[in-house]
Parts: structure tokens; sequence; C-alpha cells
């Protein structure tokens, strides 16, 4: 897998395992010193708060993340990208935006090390 293949895959990731309503493996694609800061500027920390925060989502309901176009940029083992998105809210909500992301390469592949969240 290429570099470019495996951030796409921690992108896909997100999405995936965050509408799955699966914290362990959403807690998995962070670094340990990982940050993500939510729409409105709070940011979550620590493996623990990550699973905390997909536990305590209620049901999907029908919300789901759609993952667009993304722009990434690779320089040895650090990553920059704006990754587009679509979703819907467990409220039917439709709404777009996009990610702002870092990466690293670690011993056990890539990972987030800090994800902000933009609405349109």
């Amino acid at each position: 897998m290429t570099d470019e293949q495996a951030i796409r895959e921690l992108q896909l990731g997100y999405a995936r395992h965050f509408d799955a309503r699966d914290a362990q493996a959403f807690a998995d694609l962070y670094a340990d010193d990982a940050v993500l800061v939510q729409i409105g500027g709070k940011e979550i920390r620590t493996r623990e708060k990550f699973v905390k925060s997909v536990v305590n989502m209620p049901p999907p309901n029908g919300g789901y993340h759609k993952v667009l176009e993304t722009d990434t940029k690779i320089d040895g083992d650090e990553a920059n990208a704006i990754c587009r998105f679509e979703a819907r809210t467990t409220g039917g909500q439709d709404v777009t935006g996009h990610y702002e992301d870092s990466y690293r390469r670690t011993p056990e592949g890539w990972k987030i090390t800090r994800r902000a969240v933009f609405l349109d």
C-alpha cells in the first residue's frame, strides 16, 4: 500500500468507524498525542476521550459521512490534507464541509495527529 493509499484509508476509516459507532476502531486511527478539533473549537485529546466521544453519540439514525476529494501533501514521515465531506446528521440535516488534517508515520503505520472539522 502506498503512503497516499494508507492516508486515504485513514480518511475513509474515520467516516466508516464513526458511522458504525465502532469506538475502538475510531480511536485506533489517532496517534497517542492527537487532537480532534470539533466544530466550534472544542478539542478532544487522549485515546479514552476519542472512545468516549463515539460511545456517547446517539445511534446513527440514518446519519452518515461521505468522504469526497482530498488534497494530500506528504513530506517524509509527516503529511497534511484537506478532505471534503458530505454528511447527514442523526437529526436528518444534510451538511458539507472539510477536514484539515495532519498525519504522522508511526511504527503501526500512518496515524491522524490533528483533525479540525469545518462546515461550509
